[in-house]
């Protein structure tokens, strides 16, 4: 299922934990009575928001981040005239003080990579998997 069902299980004993995004659980940990609590994120740094929440990596658990991107795509052959327009148009969005504060408010941290950048992240994101996978199976 997706979050809303994870987070249902959760709460309701069914798992012993769950992954999901931040911004998804910030309700439920704050307040006098919070639901749940906030083990480690998925972040080359602590979120503001939750700072003494460490990162999984601060606890061990891989070297470098891994964690969940977000990408813009385009078609396989699409001209370089075009990709060069969105990598910029991106770029610049990523560093408009509205959209960061936007991401400040919802609890995200931003971690802009270019076209370049993330196509290294997800290679490495694919050793670091098929590296696990094959210890497990």
């Amino acid at each position: 299922g997706g979050t809303a069902d994870q987070l249902l299980a959760l709460r309701q004993g069914e798992v012993d934990f769950s992954c999901a995004k931040v911004a998804d659980v910030a309700k439920l940990v704050k307040g006098d009575k919070p639901e749940l609590r906030l083990l480690g994120v998925f972040d080359t740094k602590r979120v503001a928001e939750f700072p003494d929440v460490p990162t999984l990596r601060e606890l061990g658990y891989y070297p470098e981040w891994y964690g969940s991107a977000r990408a813009l795509v385009a078609p396989a052959g699409v001209s370089k005239e075009i990709l060069d327009f969105y990598v910029k148009a991106f770029a610049d969005t990523m560093k408009d003080p509205e959209v960061i504060e936007a991401h400040k408010k919802a609890g995200l941290n931003l971690d802009y990579k270019d076209n370049k950048e993330l196509g290294k992240l997800l290679k490495a994101q694919q050793k670091f998997c098929k590296n696990v996978i094959s210890k497990l199976y």
